[in-house]
């Protein structure tokens, strides 16, 4: 939809019109809701005259605009159809005092240079020019006459105009200063343009001023020519070669994705190396302190397993004996030797007996040596903690007393 198109539901509430009588004075006149519904073509058709100039001090518009007052008053007593035709050819002139403005504010300055050059005898001078740079100003007018509202059209029409009308203005300029030469002169004058273009060249052209003009245009035309699709073919190599250029740098960037992700992988097994050489020696040096039959220490899940076997409890007892107090003074050197930075002492029973019962004794074994291990300064109170799984994990079966005992057990786990 053009800006000329307009919808009902578009005309914002209009509380008053002024118009204006042929004294030049303005009137205010009340427009009621539903006029503004039956003139809204022709109030929209005097806004956009408005918006491009139109005022009072413009015949035209301040004739036609006493028209709609007129207008205005017979729809608001009620003559709708009585003014449909003077509603229709308002609009009408509305629109073409628009559309004269529109002319003359992107033409008047072009028309204005081509009445100058035909005042210097232009018409007689450069006919020629002159029919092109009139048929470029019509071709414009064209322009605006189908679509009034294309800017860009618009301006680039009156941009050609304006060439054209330059152009013949230069011509009519040069024709003057030929009033006093010989058609030698002129040739001679010709010849002086192409030879600055030759000795351009660095001797590329060569002088060729012993043939017709002409000739030698057409030498100089063809060394251009020729420049140009060097030129050209320069740049697209250039072009090509960025593209290039672009796409090893892409590739490169893949390349060095790939390597690092690599690298990565590397650094990420090296790192899985020594913590597994890490652990292996912690394990060699904890299996160093305890005699057969102490203890087994292993890696499961990333962390060091000391498995007290040679601890035990009286049956349904959680307090240590003398002989565990020695076992576990061990521990003492377990942690300096391989720097702990958190311990979790786990118990276990078998399933023998109540669920309830086995889930509180092994808590309270576990619970019993965590109290041990801190009150002779083994570790720090923030650094372990006592959990009790009671017959929820068994490592052995618990159909005979050989796996039941197995399953009756404190894991001592840490964390390096």
């Amino acid at each position: 939809m053009s800006s000329n198109s307009l919808k009902l539901g578009q005309i914002i509430a209009i509380a008053s019109v002024w118009a204006f009588c042929s004294c030049g004075s303005a009137k205010k006149i009340e427009v009621s809701a539903e006029t503004q519904k039956v003139l809204a073509l022709v109030l929209k058709a005097k806004d956009d005259a408005t918006k491009v100039g139109a005022n009072i001090g413009i015949k035209e518009f301040k004739n036609a605009s006493e028209d709609l007052n007129d207008v205005i008053i017979d729809v608001n007593e009620g003559d709708i159809k009585g003014t449909e035709k003077e509603r229709a050819e308002l609009e009408k002139e509305f629109r073409n005092i628009e559309l004269k403005l529109i002319k003359d504010k992107n033409l008047a300055g072009v028309k204005s240079k081509l009445k100058m050059v035909i005042e210097k005898d232009g018409d007689e001078k450069a006919p020629k020019s002159i029919v092109a740079a009139k048929a470029s100003i019509i071709e414009a007018e064209k322009t605006i006459d189908v679509n009034r509202y294309d800017d860009a059209g618009i301006a680039k029409k009156v941009e050609e105009a304006t060439f054209l009308v330059d152009r013949a203005s230069a011509i009519v300029a040069q024709v003057d200063t030929l009033d006093n030469k010989t058609a030698e002169d002129i040739i001679l004058g010709e010849e002086h343009v192409i030879n600055t273009i030759r000795s351009a060249s660095d001797g590329v052209i060569l002088d060729n001023r012993n043939k017709p003009i002409t000739d030698q245009a057409t030498d100089v035309a063809m060394f251009v020519k020729t420049s140009i699709k060097v030129g050209k073919s320069i740049n697209d190599q250039k072009k090509e070669l960025e593209g290039e250029v672009v796409k090893k740098e892409s590739e490169l960037q893949v390349k060095d994705g790939e390597l690092q992700a690599k690298e990565n992988v590397i650094q990420a097994k090296e790192s899985e190396m020594q913590a597994l050489a890490r652990q292996e020696e912690a394990v060699n040096k904890i299996r160093s302190i305890f005699t057969a039959g102490e203890a087994d220490v292993f890696v499961q899940d990333g962390k060091i397993v000391v498995r007290l076997v040679g601890l035990g409890f009286k049956v349904g007892s959680s307090s240590l004996e003398d002989s565990n107090k020695e076992l576990l003074s061990k521990m003492q050197s377990v942690v300096t030797a391989i720097q702990a930075n958190a311990i979790s002492v786990e118990g276990h029973t078998d399933s023998m007996g109540p669920v309830e019962i086995n889930d509180k004794l092994s808590m309270a074994r576990a619970e019993a040596i965590k109290v041990y291990l801190v009150q002779n300064n083994i570790i720090t109170e923030d650094k372990i903690k006592s959990e009790g799984y009671g017959a929820n994990r068994p490592i052995a079966t618990n159909d005979d007393w050989q796996g039941r005992k197995k399953n009756r057990r404190i894991d001592i786990v840490m964390e390096i």
